[in-house]
């Protein structure tokens, strides 16, 4: 028999192979017995949606699942009974068929007879209402057919596209029928002419209706609309859940990811055994089973094959493991090696690493190539492991590269990956991916579908070639709250790391190449919140933590505010609601005009990210699309709006904000939702009444476009500049509505009406003024109806940005893809106005489940109050203006810097500074190298087109003079290169000192003649400015500042013993201590930078550092440098602590720490015969040399 199962949310069909009678106890419980009436330990509770099963086997060797078993019912439960079980009822609903991914070309309506006898057709008929229309379309009459007692007529619908295969078993075809593919209603009529004037909310009682099925947000139904999942590119039907019909829509259709369609030509399997049995099933390798094509070449035949387990799913839904070839995987062939085997007993009864042999029926579920029905062994040989193939984005472009590497294990780690959608994430598990450094762009964002076909078709080949998804290893949905999947964390999830579109992600353990309904990256296992971390995602809200500066006077934005309404789903009759895991309603899901939040709970929730987002954006006007027109609910019209701004300002704790208040005239029948402005009134003033739209058919299913005159205002609150103005739009959705098959969504010829019509408003009504059209076009940036809008003169000025930047900016994600469906449009005259455009990704790049209306959807809490994240699901846009008349720029022009003797004069000029090296100057700047001077203009001004910003002066080193005798060079850096000064002083044969004598923190000379010491306190010849005698000839002198008062004076040490004077007087030394040996070479520094000067001694090449004029152990002792080298003591680095660097003939080795090692900085200056002296010649605190050298 072909028995329907139920797992998860998909209905899928076994077909068994053992015979055995199920007999159905009044507890919806079947027991199985096996043809010689023995009890089978199976069972199956025909309530729970998922199966249940026990199996008594032998350990390792089973016949297991739900296929390893046919059933024979002693009776056959119906798909689905009216309450009085007397007449036709809507069996399933598939309407998105044609769409992307789904699996069948044309929609259908599946009816039941539920009775034990056949019922007419004749009279009947069935009609189709949207979501909110009160009258009936696409009739069709079912005159002339008729159903048998327990059969099922399936009624082919129209089509949304060309995917899929063929609607098998089609009783009646009828392309007229085209409803939507998430919101609506069907009726099955008692009679063929229209049904018009139904009103909203249930209609179980209306005799007109047979049966009656409005789903998704139809505002009719019975009872309640079922849940119609997803989108037109989702997968799915909606069947009889558990085949009930209670009157109430929402409890008796689930959404099924696998439709199901039956005909009156649908016939069961013969029960009894195949008199002919197939031939025992034979050896052959997963390669073959997989074939080279898209499908296996061996469908339906009974395999064996032998693989190592890669893959054990043995909760989520999967129920089955993977299996691949041993030692495969380090080269890609051409079949895959790797396949999946549908069993869940499978999965429970063997580990990931086991060498198995499995027999079992090679077939396709849904081009997945598996094996079903089987039976299996786990190995005792030893096998090689497979090796994860490693693949690049190269091997995943095609369809044929891919199927190549189905079900096998790959390393994908060195692909970089950037997440492209997140909306199935909380519900599913899964993530798109992309394979480049961006989000996908939505093509028609691009390039136009027919002016630019070319280039449109290559982008969606693009596109689909970098695809990917990465899924968690289960095909469960989190957020169907009839389980308990939602106790369980979502994968990919959390406060930490919010998932975001654009982000880049890195996939660091292997994962399985598999189809199920698109190209997954499978984890080897079921993952959850508790076990992702082998996806690693990009945080990139901190980039978006504050709006961005656009500049200007002035901004203007536009804000999706998602369906912000004050009138409440609790306070109506008729509201349905979606609920959270507890079953609290959150948001209105339908039976009403409310389409925001259901009680003042969740309004705060969805008010308090509203609020937050608008004034963290700070735009001066703010266009606001899907606010709550209030005056259907019996309220003033701007009853919402006037709430919005009060929550506003109560957050500003003043009144910062206010709203432009509704035109006198409106148009009539407006919809629920409207458009508005709200502006902050120090800023900007409205100059006039607003103007909307009237009389225009064009909008008869979209809010009529607002506009609004505005002036800029000053300092003083005072109106200034030139007027300008602002549309605000809301053009008519994708959702529904014709498609014109041109691949730019429903309804895309009344959104073009809608662009004329803008435009003739806007013409009329501002033609002499300056005017931004905003909104939500629901239009992306090249189709058709923004085209028509850029050949009247108007600039897109996000995609203007987009192309200035080369980075594709978006507002919307959608389909696995990122394009912008809010713009911001500037005609001729305002595009002058414009400084910058930005948008804020602070919304469509969030996932779904961070939003007010999913709160307390799982487990894991993903809200996050009072913060501008997922406050919609579109992204604000802003604009910068600079008002003519307000705040004017200046516009002056530079003057050249004037130089002389190295000296750059910095002239004064109003609205201009000058800088060297991003530092302002002014006055005389005294240069030493080539300078560059740079102009630029102060706040308020402007350079003259003539201005020149830059002049670069060059250095002229001074001449050196030319003395003779006891010769100085001096050098002020240690870059080696021409000596600044040169000067005779002394005589031949004197010796010389360094030190800074007077404490003017410069470095001077002084020579010591005998036992006379003549000291200078300039870097020049001539006298000496003071003059006297200290210790005896044979003495070594010394120099350093003893006493830390700044200054210089001397010391002398005779073997052993040091004798230090603080003051440059003759007499007995204040300070007398012992340290180190005779042979010692001292050297003398402020070692720990404390402004005094202490002893190093010298032995070999080892240096012993004493901090205090005492003898006793060195404080820090080291090896640095050969024995030969010349040490030197000083401050080279200018961080007040001297050390110790060396010379070795005319190359200094620079050491800007007291250790050994490499030293910091090597450089040639003089000649090895000079005489070197380490002092501060200029002042800056930096110890650089002065070369002595006789010339004669």
């Amino acid at each position: 028999m072909l028995m329907a199962i139920r797992k998860g949310n998909r209905r899928v069909n076994h077909r068994c192979r053992i015979v055995m009678k199920c007999v159905i106890h009044s507890s919806n419980q079947c027991n199985l017995w096996d043809a010689s009436g023995d009890a089978q330990g199976v069972y199956f509770d025909l309530h729970e949606k998922r199966y249940l099963m026990k199996a008594y086997t032998s350990r390792r060797t089973a016949l297991v699942g739900a296929c390893a078993l046919v059933v024979t019912p002693i009776w056959a439960l119906p798909a689905q009974a009216t309450p009085e079980n007397d007449n036709i009822v809507i069996n399933e609903l598939y309407l998105r068929g044609g769409s992307k991914n789904q699996p069948y070309t044309h929609k259908f309506v599946e009816l039941y007879n539920p009775t034990d006898a056949e019922i007419s057709l004749d009279g009947m008929s069935l009609q189709y209402f949207s979501s909110s229309n009160a009258d009936a379309s696409n009739n069709v009459s079912l005159e002339g057919y008729s159903i048998e007692a327990g059969g099922y007529f399936l009624v082919r619908g129209g089509t949304n596209g060309s995917n899929g295969e063929a609607v098998p078993n089609v009783d009646l075809v009828a392309s007229g029928l085209n409803p939507g593919g998430a919101n609506g209603a069907i009726a099955l009529v008692d009679g063929s002419a229209d049904v018009d004037g139904v009103v909203a909310g249930d209609v179980s009682g209306n005799e007109n209706f047979i049966d009656f099925v409005g789903y998704g947000e139809s505002v009719k139904f019975e009872t309640k609309a079922a849940s119609y999942d997803g989108g037109n590119s989702d997968p799915g039907s909606i069947t009889r859940t558990d085949g009930l019909d209670t009157d109430d829509n929402s409890a008796d259709f689930d959404f099924v990811t696998v439709p199901t369609p039956q005909g009156s030509d649908d016939t069961a399997p013969d029960p009894d055994p195949d008199p002919d049995p197939d031939p025992d099933p034979e050896l052959v390798a997963i390669e073959d089973i997989q074939g080279t094509g898209d499908t296996t070449p061996l469908d339906g035949d009974e395999v064996i094959t032998r693989g190592v387990v890669t893959g054990v799913y043995t909760s989520g839904g999967f129920n089955g493991v993977y299996l691949q070839t041993p030692g495969t995987g380090g080269k890609i062939g051409d079949a895959s090696h790797g396949i999946f085997v549908y069993s869940g007993s499978m999965a429970n009864d063997v580990e990931y690493g086991e060498y198995v042999e499995v027999a079992g029926t090679a077939d396709e579920y849904f081009t997945l190539t598996q094996l079903s029905n089987p039976t299996w062994e786990v190995l005792d040989e030893t096998v090689e492991a497979p090796i994860p193939a490693v693949v690049t984005p190269a091997d995943l472009a095609t369809d044929e590269q891919r199927e190549a590497l189905e079900g096998m294990l790959i390393d994908v780690s060195a692909i970089e990956f950037t997440v492209t959608d997140s909306y199935q994430t909380n519900a599913h598990g899964q993530v798109a991916l992309a394979m480049d450094s961006a989000a996908l762009p939505t093509e028609t964002d691009i390039y136009n579908p027919v002016t630019e076909q070319a280039e449109h078709d290559a982008l969606v080949a693009e596109n689909y070639s970098k695809m990917l998804t990465l899924d968690d290893g289960s095909s469960y949905n989190y957020t169907d709250f009839r389980f308990d999947d939602h106790e369980i964390p979502v994968p990919y999830l959390n406060l930490d790391t919010p998932l975001r579109v654009g982000a880049g992600a890195e996939i660091t353990d292997p994962v399985i190449l598999d189809y199920r309904y698109q190209w997954n990256l499978q984890p080897t296992e079921r993952i959850t919140g508790e076990n992702d971390d082998f996806a690693v995602f990009e945080d990139t809200r901190a980039a978006e933590a504050e709006a961005p500066e656009v500049g200007g006077d002035i901004t203007i934005s536009t804000f999706n505010v998602l369906n912000y309404f004050t009138t409440l789903g609790v306070d109506l009759s008729g509201c349905s609601a979606y609920s959270d895991r507890e079953g609290s309603p959150i948001s209105v899901r339908g039976g009403c005009l409310v389409r925001g939040a259901w009680d003042a709970e969740n309004l705060a929730r969805q008010e308090g990210k509203i609020v937050t987002a608008i004034e963290e954006l700070d735009a001066s006007v703010v266009g606001l699309e899907e606010i709550e027109n209030s005056a259907p609910f019996g309220k003033d019209r701007d009853d919402a709006l006037a709430n919005l701004v009060d929550a506003l300002n109560a957050n500003a704790g003043f009144d910062k904000w206010a709203y432009a208040e509704s035109p006198a005239d409106l148009p009539e029948d407006e919809d629920v939702i409207r458009l508005a402005f709200i502006y902050q009134v120090d800023e900007v003033t409205p100059t006039e009444e607003s103007k909307i739209l009237i009389g225009n058919d064009a909008f008869h299913n979209a809010r009529e476009p607002l506009g609004q005159a505005w002036q800029a205002l000053d300092d003083a609150g005072e109106p200034v500049g030139e007027e300008f103005v602002t549309i605000t739009n809301h053009f008519k959705s994708k959702g529904s509505g014709t498609d014109d098959g041109t691949g730019q969504g429903n309804a895309n010829p009344d959104r073009i009406n809608q662009a004329n019509a803008l435009l003739d408003f806007a013409e009329a009504e501002y033609a002499d003024h300056p005017v931004f059209l905003v909104g939500d076009f629901n239009s992306y940036g090249a189709e058709d109806p923004l085209r028509a809008l850029e050949a009247d003169g108007y600039v897109n000025l996000l995609a203007e940005k987009s192309e200035q930047i080369g980075e594709h900016l978006y507002t919307y994600t959608f389909d696995k893809r990122a394009g912008s469906l809010d713009h911001i449009f500037a005609s001729e005259t305002a595009h002058d106005w414009v400084v910058d455009t930005d948008v804020w990704n602070i919304n469509s790049v969030e996932s779904v489940g961070m939003e007010y209306s999913r709160h307390n959807y799982n487990v894991t809490n993903l809200f996050e109050a009072d913060i501008a994240f997922r406050s919609s699901d579109h992204d604000p846009i802003k604009v910068g203006l600079d008002v003519p008349g307000l705040n004017d720029i200046v516009v002056v022009e530079t003057e050249a810097p004037a130089f002389a003797d190295n000296v750059i004069t910095i002239p004064t000029v109003e609205g201009v500074e000058y800088l060297i090296d991003g530092e302002v100057v002014t006055g005389d700047v005294e240069i030493t190298e080539d300078t560059t001077v740079t102009a630029r203009a102060l706040g308020g001004y402007e350079l003259s087109e003539e201005s020149v910003t830059s002049w670069t002066f060059e250095y002229v080193a001074p001449v050196l003079p030319d003395p003779k005798g006891n010769v100085f060079y001096v050098s002020d850096d240690w870059n080696g290169g021409d000596f600044v000064d040169a000067f005779a002083y002394g005589r031949i044969g004197d010796e010389v000192y360094a030190g800074d004598w007077d404490g003017d923190g410069y470095d001077t000379l002084a020579v010591r003649r005998g036992k006379t010491f003549y000291v200078n306190n300039e870097l020049k010849g001539g006298d000496a400015d003071a003059e006297f005698k200290y210790g005896r000839l044979g003495d070594e002198v010394l120099v350093g500042d003893w006493n830390d008062d700044g200054k210089d004076t001397f010391g002398v040490r005779r073997g052993h013993t040091f004798y230090l004077n603080n003051e440059l007087i003759g007499g007995n030394a204040e300070l007398e201590f012992k340290y180190g040996r005779d042979g010692d070479d001292v050297l003398v520094g402020d070692w720990d930078g404390t402004d005094g000067d202490t002893i190093t001694i010298r032995r070999g090449s080892v240096y012993y550092v004493n901090n205090e004029h005492l003898g006793g152990n060195a404080k820090i002792v080291y090896n640095y440098g050969w024995v030969s080298d010349e040490a030197l003591a000083g401050d080279f680095d200018g961080d007040g602590i001297d050390t110790v660097s060396i010379r070795r003939a005319n190359v200094f080795h620079i050491n800007n720490a007291l250790t050994g090692g490499d030293a910091d900085h090597e450089v040639k200056i003089g000649r090895a015969s000079d005489t070197v002296l380490i002092g501060d010649w200029n002042g800056d605190g930096v110890d650089t040399p002065i070369l002595n050298r006789v010339v004669r």
